[in-house]
């Protein structure tokens, strides 16, 4: 994928305007490879399992080449540079789903659990080479250089077990109530390394864009749902009670960053329509997003000079609440 674009913005500076250009060019090759599978053993008319692994591998390359200036009102060029990064990423992701179903005698009565196992392993290297020059106010024949490398290594396990049970209620309706944990530790570690003019290598390290980052989030908790089936239309109403654990551990520091949450997330659907070909559905379901690792380790991204962002440690988890209604 390559992509040339052009950046214009104008700013309002007290009583005049600066105006920012920046033409550039940008690409990306991105190699995926996966191999998926399911094992489905029945082993006797009320028990069953299931086990669905997958492996995916990813090579990715990119690059951006831009150059960038600013002018005052009148055309006057206050500071100008060129901005080149390149990155090289390598990602290895192995998954698997292991699913134990018993269905008793009594029709409607079920008994299920389910295990989760993730691995995820990912390395990357990049270069980034910037340079600002300045021409007016108090910075006038500054030249700004940055000559660098980073290296990048990452790696996330993830471990999760879900057990339900379900009774029916009556000829039409069940209950279901589940138990359900989860657990996830990342670790990602970042080099940066300056050009070193005396040696000619790239062995000056950068304190500030160098870090080691642990984070640990695990979630527990138990749902209940009702369904019913009438005639013409059914319906599903629940909610779960999720308490959060969020711990990160920035390397330096003795004592990790602690956060806890508890979350009520509902969930409901109602289907309408007499079969699977003709039918409404509305569904609304609430659900969290714990922050990733890159989202966490206070490491600046300096990929765009001019716009700098930062992880935030101490950042919170999201909740979303999602609508969707079908109609076929």
């Amino acid at each position: 994928l390559d992509n040339e674009f052009v950046t214009r913005r104008e700013t309002a500076v007290a009583d005049t305007f600066q105006i920012y250009n920046e033409p550039g060019k940008s690409g990306r090759d991105n190699f995926n490879h996966r191999i998926n599978m399911g094992i489905d053993w029945k082993i006797d008319s009320f028990n069953s399992i299931k086990i669905t692994p997958n492996l995916s591998y990813q090579t990715t390359e990119s690059f951006t080449d831009k150059i960038f200036s600013t002018t005052g009102i009148k055309g006057t060029v206050l500071s100008d540079g060129l901005n080149r990064s390149a990155n090289t990423n390598e990602g290895f992701n192995l998954n698997v789903n292991a699913l134990y179903r018993h269905r008793f005698k009594k029709a409607g009565r079920t008994f299920s659990t389910e295990l989760r196992l993730g691995n995820n392993i990912s390395d990357g290297e990049g270069s980034q080479f910037t340079i600002n020059k300045s021409y007016g106010g108090p910075a006038a024949g500054r030249r700004d250089t940055l000559d660098q490398r980073n290296f990048t290594d990452a790696q996330t396990n993830n471990l999760g077990a879900t057990v339900r049970y379900t009774e029916p209620m009556s000829r039409r309706s069940l209950l279901e109530a589940s138990f359900f944990h989860n657990q996830s530790s990342s670790e990602r570690n970042q080099r940066t390394f300056n050009f070193n003019k005396t040696t000619g290598n790239y062995d000056i390290v950068n304190i500030r864009l160098t870090n080691l980052f642990d984070n640990d989030y695990i979630t527990t908790g138990a749902g209940l749902k009702f369904r019913e089936n009438r005639t013409g239309w059914n319906y599903t109403i629940g909610a779960d009670i999720q308490n959060a654990e969020l711990k990160s551990l920035v390397q330096g520091k003795a004592e990790p960053i602690a956060q806890s949450f508890l979350n009520v997330l509902p969930n409901a659907q109602i289907q309408i329509g007499k079969n699977r070909y003709r039918n409404f559905r509305l569904i609304y379901n609430g659900t969290t997003q714990n922050p990733t690792v890159t989202q966490l380790q206070p490491i600046e991204d300096i990929s765009d000079p001019l716009n700098l962002t930062k992880g935030n440690p101490q950042l919170k988890q999201s909740f979303s609440n999602n609508f969707r209604i079908n109609y076929n």
